[in-house]
């Protein structure tokens, strides 16, 4: 079985990949959402794209006692 990872990034650095989801279109929903939101800028005058995407993983099982 697998899930999905949902995956956000500010420029090349990855912020978060702990939001897990178990089907694809709810991954899908907040990652089109955060890909749609402005640049962030910075001091520097530059300015940096939010990118989030979902990335498939084997589901992790835990056990139960």
């Amino acid at each position: 079985m697998i899930e999905f990872v949902l995956v956000y990034m500010i420029g090349t650095l990855v912020i978060n990949q702990d939001q897990t989801f178990k089907d694809v279109d709810d991954c899908l929903y907040f990652a089109k959402r955060l890909n749609n939101q402005p640049e962030i800028p910075y001091p520097n005058a530059k300015t940096k794209k939010i990118t989030a995407y979902c990335k498939p993983v084997p589901k992790v099982m835990q056990n139960k006692k």
